[in-house]
C-alpha cells in the first residue's frame, strides 16, 4: 500500500507528465510465488486511468525590501484506476479498481534572485483516502478470496504525508506574453492506517523531480492581431 499512496501524489501533481501508469501484478500484491501468474506472457493488463484534479492558489504576503512572496498552495484530486485482469488460458477477466481522494496544502516562500531567477521553497502535507475493489470473474484466484478480502483487495486505508519541494524558475517577459523553465526536486514521507493489511499500511516514502517550461500569450495581442 506505500507504492499506492506514493503512486498518487506523482500522478496527481499537475507540473507532471506522466509516461507510465500503475501496473497490477498479482504475485507482487499476494506473495503467490506462482510462475504462471502476472508474468508478461501468463497476464494482459488493460488499464482506464480518470484524473481530476483542482489547483489553487494565494498570494498571502510580499516583502519588497528582501523580494519575498509568501503563498499559500493546495489542491484536490480524484484518482482512479480501472483494469481488466486477464490470467493465462482464462477466457473472462477479473477486473480491479482502484480510488484515490485526496487534498494537498502548502506553505510557500519564494525570492527573486535576479530579474530572471528565482527560487522557492514549500512544505505541505498531503490527506489520501484509498478503496480497492476487486471482482473475481475467473476462476484463477476465486480460491484465496476469503483470505485475500479485506486485507489485501477489497478493502480501504488512510494516509497521511509531508512534502517537501524546492523550485528554481527562469522567466523571461516578450512582447507577446512570457515563458518561463523551471526544474523542481520533491521528496514526501508519511504513515498509513485503516482496515487494509490488518492496519499495516506502512510507511510511504519518495521523491521525484520535475523539469519543465510554460508559455503564456496574451491574449489582447489576438485583436491587434486580426486588425
Amino acid at each position: 500500500f506505500e507504492y499506492n499512496f506514493a503512486l498518487s501524489v506523482v500522478l496527481t501533481d499537475t507540473d507532471v507528465f506522466t509516461f507510465g501508469f500503475h501496473d497490477f501484478d498479482p504475485n507482487q500484491y499476494f506473495n503467490l510465488s506462482n510462475e504462471d501468474i502476472g508474468t508478461a506472457d501468463s497476464l494482459d493488463l488493460r488499464k482506464e486511468i480518470k484524473e481530476f484534479t483542482l489547483p489553487y492558489s494565494f498570494d498571502l504576503a510580499e516583502n519588497e525590501t528582501e523580494k519575498l512572496t509568501y503563498r499559500f498552495n493546495g489542491r484536490f484530486y480524484l484518482l482512479g484506476i480501472d483494469q481488466d485482469v486477464y490470467f493465462n488460458e482464462e477466457p473472462i477477466p477479473d477486473r480491479s479498481k482502484e480510488q484515490f481522494i485526496g487534498g494537498y496544502n502548502e506553505f510557500e516562500v519564494e525570492k527573486q534572485l535576479t530579474e530572471h531567477f528565482s527560487l522557492s521553497g514549500a512544505l505541505g502535507a498531503h490527506l489520501i483516502h484509498y478503496k480497492t475493489d476487486y471482482t473475481y470473474r475467473s476462476d484463477a484466484i476465486s480460491a484465496l478470496q476469503p483470505i485475500l478480502d479485506g486485507a489485501l483487495i477489497n478493502t480501504s486505508a488512510w494516509a497521511l504525508l509531508g512534502q517537501l519541494n524546492a523550485k528554481l524558475k527562469y522567466l523571461e517577459q516578450e512582447s507577446w506574453g512570457k515563458w518561463y523553465l523551471w526544474t523542481s526536486p520533491h521528496y514526501f514521507y508519511g504513515t498509513g492506517w485503516g482496515e487494509a493489511n490488518n492496519g499495516n499500511v506502512g510507511k510511504p516514502e519518495g521523491w521525484y523531480w520535475v523539469n519543465g517550461v510554460k508559455v503564456f500569450y496574451d491574449v489582447a495581442h489576438i485583436g491587434t492581431t486580426v486588425q
